[in-house]
């Protein structure tokens, strides 16, 4: 019988706090904005729940930026992602389940195209789950 271990990606395997942390100060310094800013983006982020499109409005609006949401999109889908890193106890931990004939499975609720591919790849652990599966727009499946 083969045994299975099933994974989120955001703050289990990969840690999205921390990323989304560097984001912000990315974008802060991008858009000339102190650090009062932060808690309004954190805020706006809702943890990654909130849309993007409405997340970038909601910046847009209470920071008077002119960047066309499209834009601050597309640069966020490329900047983001590129700040992850993997959780170092969780991948030891997946290594030593995969070493004990286990499965790895990654299940996760994100959006695409901002990262739930691009993620694994920047953190380089792409190659680690034997499947994974998205279900965007649900709650978290784990």
């Amino acid at each position: 019988m083969t045994s299975l271990a099933l994974f989120d990606l955001d703050n289990t395997l990969l840690n999205r706090e921390e990323a989304f942390a560097l984001w912000t100060h990315q974008f802060l310094e991008a858009y000339g904005l102190g650090e009062s800013a932060v808690s309004t983006i954190q805020i706006a982020d809702a943890d990654g729940y909130n849309p993007r499109e409405q997340f970038f409005s909601e910046l847009r609006r209470e920071f008077g930026i002119t960047t066309p949401v499209d834009q601050l999109l597309a640069d966020y889908s490329v900047q983001y992602p590129s700040h992850y890193a993997a959780v170092p106890k969780m991948i030891d931990a997946v290594r030593s389940l995969r070493a004990a004939g286990f499965k790895i499975g990654v299940v996760t609720n994100g959006p695409l195209p901002n990262g739930q591919n691009s993620k694994p790849t920047a953190s380089k652990t792409s190659s680690m789950p034997s499947a994974s599966h998205r279900s965007s727009g649900h709650a978290s499946p784990i």
